[in-house]
């Protein structure tokens, strides 16, 4: 158990650390998939907590493999902290109708 806390206490000083380089790198992986990348859940909404993750979603055409570019993605963005969510085109817009609020990472 001890070992647990300890990881989450990294994964969240990395992610104080790195957020903006992370969305950055998520953004820029998705705009080279033509598509586009989100923010949503409590961090968007103000209340991320320590155990809390940042929920990312990265919408990409219909016709792009989710699982390379979910690969592509946790290659250069370990922390488990990061929720990352890869969803065609089609399927994104039904999620983001569920969630109702999101931001386009810029």
């Amino acid at each position: 158990m001890h070992r647990y806390f300890e990881y989450l206490k990294k994964s969240k000083k990395d992610l104080e650390e790195n957020i903006e380089k992370y969305l950055k790198t998520l953004k820029t992986i998705a705009e080279k998939h033509n598509g586009k990348a989100y923010i949503f859940g409590s961090y968007l909404k103000g209340g991320y907590t320590a155990a809390s993750d940042i929920d990312i979603l990265i919408e990409i055409p219909d016709n792009v493999d989710r699982l390379r570019v979910l690969h592509e993605a946790r290659k250069h963005v370990q922390n488990r902290k990061i929720e990352i969510h890869i969803l065609n085109k089609s399927d994104a817009e039904i999620f983001k109708q569920l969630i109702k609020i999101y931001k386009e990472i810029t």
